[in-house]
């Protein structure tokens, strides 16, 4: 078995965003997004959203884990106990919370989630929790009731602010928690961190791991450099990873691994997990993509949904990307051949008593030949096709064409065939449009006491 891992230093940003920096400035790519120059980006760090790119941005677990290692072979980590001890005192949450603006997810063990093999600590109770009491309680079980008597305590990470801010914040849940200092080491990523670490020397170290293949086998066995653990050698652990890579009930698997998972980072405790690592994501509302477990994915899966046609003086129509919105233009509305778009969009969600069933677009004409705005000289006709499954709490005959002006205002011309589903309108301008109804809402009083 593979006993040397390949290690990526991740640190505590998103893999999306390592991706990107690997071919430019994340920032700069952020805003090439804001100025409709991309398409799709990772949203970086602290970000503020307003409403509308809120709903461009999908955030979910990336096949990563952030942690923490223990070196069996340096006091005082030579005790179980103690591992265990600093594990129940390390607040992830609160980590989560406070430093990484909340995205990732907390983890207790090892294999992230998207993998084969994944154990969800907290729901199948694998692992080791904050827990204060619990913590103190095996600090003194060790020997050192306070943290009395332990001998000097080192972090390490490799350089990086990021890693700095999350060292310096479990260093301080340990010391609210245990009464414990310890002290911050950093050292540069290659060689320098790495020869340290292999070395079994450093008590206390951090890696990142992501996956090559989605097995739990990438993490419990490739993923463990033993001489980083100051030659950890449990032998019913290794036996569980050799049956489970022999086995091949899927159930009796997953068994196999989740005992493997619980050596690792509880009964043992040589591994403290802090966090699955998460892509941000934002994505314009005319491109449908996948957001896949371990990374940007297959692009054959991504499709543009702008609709576009040229039309000339004589008239022309434009259907939607999924065919349910049709544009009809009348003769003479452009004085010469105009590029009509209409774009799957976002506007400001609803309010009072509007409800909406996603159906969002922007429309909009420029000159073929200049690129210059144009804009209709006559009514036009813009048709919708619904489904039944679309309305939810809507009433269907209270179904309208809106346009957005600093409010969703009803376009006058609008109206609903309730028996052929369809919205027809004939504005004579171009805008944001959506398909609205009015609900009636019931606004019960809040009580407190």
């Amino acid at each position: 078995m593979d006993k040397n891992p390949t290690y990526f230093d991740v640190g505590n940003v998103q893999i999306e965003q390592v991706k990107m920096w690997m071919e430019g400035d994340a920032i700069a790519a952020w805003q090439m997004y804001l100025d409709d120059q991309l398409d799709t980006v990772s949203v970086p760090a602290g970000t503020s959203l307003d409403p509308v790119l809120r709903q461009e941005v999908h955030t979910a677990p990336t096949a990563c884990t952030y942690y923490y290692g223990f070196s069996q072979s340096q006091p005082p980590f030579d005790d179980p106990l103690v591992r265990k001890a600093f594990s129940a005192a390390t607040d992830r949450k609160g980590l989560i919370r406070d430093k990484l603006d909340g995205i990732p997810l907390p983890a207790l063990t090892y294999t992230p989630p998207g993998l084969f093999g994944h154990v969800d600590g907290y729901s199948e109770g694998v692992g080791i929790r904050y827990d204060p009491t619990k913590a103190q309680g095996w600090l003194a079980d060790a020997g050192y009731p306070g943290g009395a008597g332990l001998p000097e305590i080192t972090l390490m990470h490799n350089t990086s602010d990021g890693h700095k801010r999350i060292a310096e914040y479990v260093r301080d849940s340990w010391y609210n928690t245990l009464g414990v200092s310890a002290t911050i080491q950093s050292l540069p990523w290659n060689p320098d961190y790495l020869d340290f670490i292999n070395t079994g020397e450093a008590q206390i170290w951090r890696l990142g791991c992501c996956m090559d293949y989605p097995d739990a086998n990438n993490f419990l066995n490739d993923g463990i450099n033993r001489n980083t653990y100051g030659g950890w050698n449990n032998a019913t652990y290794e036996n569980l990873i050799i049956e489970a890579a022999l086995e091949q009930d899927p159930g009796v698997r997953k068994d196999l691994y989740k005992q493997a998972e619980k050596i690792l980072v509880e009964t043992d405790a040589m591994m403290m997990p802090l966090y699955y690592y998460a892509s941000v994501v934002a994505t314009k509302p005319y491109l449908e993509r996948k957001y896949p477990t371990g990374g940007f994915g297959d692009i054959a899966t991504w499709r543009i949904t702008i609709a576009e046609e040229t039309i000339g003086t004589s008239g022309g129509s434009l259907t939607s990307y999924d065919g349910d919105t049709v544009i009809e233009i009348p003769a003479g509305t452009f004085d010469g051949d105009v590029i009509l778009m209409q774009t799957p969009s976002y506007g400001m969600p609803p309010g009072g008593d509007l409800a909406g069933f996603g159906l969002v677009f922007d429309l909009e004409a420029v000159y073929a030949g200049s690129g210059l705005p144009a804009s209709p000289s006559q009514p036009f006709t813009i048709s919708i096709c619904y489904s039944e499954d679309d309305l939810g709490i809507i009433p269907e005959s209270t179904l309208a064409l809106y346009y957005w002006d600093e409010e969703w205002v009803k376009e006058p011309s609008s109206a609903v065939d309730t028996l052929n589903n369809i919205i027809t309108a004939t504005p004579n301008h171009f805008s944001n449009w959506s398909t609205l109804g009015e609900v009636e809402r019931t606004y019960l009083p809040l009580i407190t006491r």
